[in-house]
């Protein structure tokens, strides 16, 4: 690796909780002051948000590297229950320091959750079930149970629009009453379904804690699971979701699970021996068939498309048909057959009103299914049409020869091109390639179904050649007599010793306008802080939802002429992940290189510029396929050899989410490929770790990961882990600006042959952070 600096670190406490016995005397909490300089302690209530001030010399003393709380303080704080204190320093996140504090003796076991406590009349009133199509308290019929009711929950995969999950969730409450734990049993009547079973239950920051295994329903009747938590998260714990359902390949569609007592255990001798596999894999959710659409051959038609049928007859089958308000309509055709090859091309949707909303699904002659699909056919009025074409320019494999741009437009059959006219004042023209796409135009909620329509539109994109390196280009796009006015863009040299990046991420301003101006500040002040030959670097959640037209289009709108002139190299991120067309969205507007095998364009590339290695890495915070860790590792390989190594992905193995698909699947990857620094984002708050092999380690012994803080509306707070060497923004304060915005957060970097200088700043001006990694 090298060697490497940085300005700032937080304090670091030894311990993330402690225990105190009442009446054992003064309380030390070891704290690493790291060259900052304790101000002062609260103590923070847990329900009302409110700090209250202790008073120092009577409630604590402040030592070197260390506070003693005076027992007089600590005998006064109630038994039974955690009391939260914060010790604020002068740099980086405030030390929490969780105390459970007791009397007599710390108990085996402590209820969690009992179905008694419940009745059918008061439970929809504490509980909430989304996507669970029926839930109700009964009577347990078994014998020897150490309860005598439970929770009956029936789902169906049918019956939900897209492949989200079940779930069954209580009013979330800290659970300051009980001493920290790992250890979780709960009481599980099993369906034989052959899905997965998950549990997680969340820090007191809101992160989630996730257990290291999990179970394959594959018993019938009660049985008792026992979870073990991950180590790291924040005292005490926050209690909301019973547990985690997912659908598996194998797994039934519809049935029934039931919920007894659950427990947090303390004495290993209370675990039953079955303790379920270890978490090893983290992939989506799984439909036994999938249903879209597009335009059909002809004018007022619509094909229909299905997969995962095999080779067994497939229909389109008509579930409910009713208007915007919820109004139930006839149903417009009782099942129409697909073809051999899954498709069905049907004109019969032009034929009936345009206010309708449908919601349809796939069926097999077997009884598989296809989840709710919401379609309406009157979202395919003009948008693009109506203005001239909005580029955005993307990265390549070669900037100082190529150039690659996309635009959208609403008609599939209007023919797109550039002309770009160089020094010379030479013209010559290319031709876009044409895609099929779509974009979300309206949400709908109807009778508890969320219906999200969308618009069909079409992605031209296309790929400059035969450029000049160093020189700048005019370029004019054109779809159909639509033509833009004229962008200036430059090419890279053509040889690069050095450039800049600039850093966004999570901007998810959704359709708050007066937010957008914001970002174009926060931008303008990372490309004024850096020079050319540069990138922006967009790491996932620029758009709150995947897709959705009104989004795009304001950025669009706010960011040019930079979304034209500039390079802007994009990572997604979990809201530009679809559950059902994944990534489609996000890749339909942005042309981005393939990987090395010509697959997955956009999702996991790397681009070589002089010394450095840029390599995209889908890691997007939701769940993902494995089969990206060996694309990526892939990559690596590609680039073993470069001198440095930067990798860019939305959520890092190493920030405070909680996130399970990077640190499985990718640490290890980093390590072997001695990747030199991973930028990131998804957690709205900045954190940066220097970890090796999976420990903290000195900057620039291992790799340098940073989590970007938000260039958008919202901001998070910190969560413990050992392996934070520096967070800002824990403190609101440090976030927002004089007028009450959010005060942006965004990185520059210079990319050196021996040196890589990151520096993170607000969009006031306020320095975050600088780190220097020398090689």
């Amino acid at each position: 690796m090298g060697e490497g600096k940085a300005k700032y670190f937080n304090a670091l406490p030894e311990k993330a909780s402690h225990t105190y016995k009442k009446g054992s005397g003064d309380l030390s909490v070891k704290i690493d002051e790291r060259g900052n300089r304790l101000l002062y302690i609260m103590l923070n209530d847990l329900n009302t948000k409110a700090e209250t001030a202790l008073t120092e010399g009577r409630e604590y003393i402040a030592g070197c590297n260390e506070v003693i709380f005076k027992a007089d303080y600590l005998d006064s704080l109630p038994a039974g229950r955690y009391t939260v204190l914060s010790a604020v320093y002068s740099k980086g996140a405030a030390v929490a320091i969780p105390i459970y504090v007791y009397e007599g003796s710390l108990p085996k076991s402590a209820v969690l959750f009992d179905p008694s406590d419940y009745n059918n009349d008061n439970l929809h009133k504490k509980m909430v079930f989304p996507r669970v199509e029926s839930a109700g308290i009964e009577n347990v019929r078994e014998s020897g149970l150490p309860f005598s009711q439970c929770l009956s929950l029936t789902y169906d995969l049918r019956h939900i629009v897209g492949m989200a999950r079940p779930a069954a969730r209580v009013k979330r409450r800290f659970l300051s009453n009980l001493p920290i734990f790992n250890k979780v049993s709960i009481w599980i009547w099993g369906d034989n379904s052959k899905n997965r079973l998950n549990f997680f239950i969340e820090s007191r920051d809101n992160t989630a804690a996730h257990a290291r295994n999990e179970y394959i329903i594959d018993w019938h009747g009660w049985k008792r699971l026992s979870f073990v938590l991950k180590e790291g998260y924040s005292a005490p714990l926050s209690f909301q979701q019973l547990f985690e359902f997912t659908y598996t390949p194998d797994g039934a569609q519809r049935g029934t699970v039931k919920v007894g007592k659950m427990e947090a255990i303390y004495d290993d001798s209370l675990l039953p021996d079955d303790m379920g596999k270890p978490v090893t894999e983290n992939e989506p959710p799984y439909e036994a068939l999938i249903l879209d659409y597009r335009s059909g051959k002809t004018k007022d038609e619509t094909e229909f498309f299905v997969t995962g049928a095999e080779s067994e007859p497939v229909y389109l089958v008509a579930e409910k048909c009713c208007d915007r308000q919820g109004k139930a309509h006839p149903l417009p055709f009782e099942r129409l057959p697909f073809d051999e090859n899954g498709r069905l091309n049907t004109s019969i949707f032009s034929t009936l009103p345009k206010d309708l909303i449908y919601f349809l699904r796939a069926e097999s002659e077997s009884g598989k299914s296809s989840s709710l699909f919401p379609f309406n056919v009157s979202v395919d009025e003009p948008f693009y049409s109506e203005s001239a074409p909005s580029p955005v320019r993307t990265v390549t494999k070669d900037n100082a020869r190529t150039a690659a741009f996309t635009w959208l437009g609403d008609d599939k059959n209007e023919e797109g091109f550039v002309e770009i006219t160089d020094p010379a004042g030479n013209t010559a023209r290319f031709n876009a390639e044409k895609s099929y796409t779509r974009e979300w135009r309206e949400s709908l909620n109807i009778n508890g179904l969320n219906a999200t329509l969308c618009k069909n539109l079409c992605s031209y994109k296309v790929l400059l050649t035969g450029l000049t390196p160093d020189s700048e280009y005019t370029a004019r796009f054109f779809t159909g007599n639509k033509k833009s006015g004229e962008y200036k863009f430059r090419t890279f040299p053509e040889n690069t010793d050095s450039f800049d990046l600039a850093v966004l991420v999570d901007a998810q301003i959704k359709d708050c306008d007066e937010a957008y101006p914001l970002l174009r500040k926060t931008l303008d002040c990372a490309l004024n802080k850096t020079t050319e030959p540069r990138l922006i670097l967009t790491l996932g959640d620029m758009v709150d939802c995947a897709g959705k037209q009104s989004e795009y289009e304001s950025l669009s709108a706010h960011l040019q002429p930079h979304y034209a002139k500039e390079i802007w190299m994009p990572t997604p991120g979990n809201h530009d992940q679809d559950p059902k067309r994944g990534f489609d969205y996000f890749l339909a507007h942005y042309n981005l290189p393939p990987h090395c095998e010509g697959r997955a364009n956009g999702l996991c590339f790397s681009v070589q510029i002089g010394e450095y290695a840029l390599i995209a890495a889908l890691g997007s915070g939701n769940a993902l396929s494995t089969e990206y860790k060996s694309i990526l590792e892939a990559e690596l390989e590609k680039v073993r050899d470069s001198k440095w190594k930067i990798v860019l992905t939305h959520a890092s193995p190493y920030g405070k989410s909680g996130e399970r698909f990077t640190l499985i699947n990718y640490a290890e990857l980093f390590d072997k490929y001695k990747v030199d620094a991973v930028l990131s984002g998804h957690d709205h708050i900045y954190i940066r770790s220097s970890v090796k092999n999976g420990r903290r380690c000195e900057i620039g012994d291992g790799t340098l990961y940073c989590t970007i803080g938000p260039c958008g509306v919202s901001n998070d707070r910190s969560a413990y882990y050992k392996w934070h060497d520096y967070v800002y923004g824990d403190h609101k304060s440090e976030i927002t600006d004089g007028e009450g915005n959010t005060d942006q957060i965004y990185a520059v970097a210079r990319c050196e042959k021996d040196r890589f200088t990151l520096r993170a700043f607000t969009r006031t001006g306020q320095e975050v952070d600088e780190i220097v990694l020398i090689k």
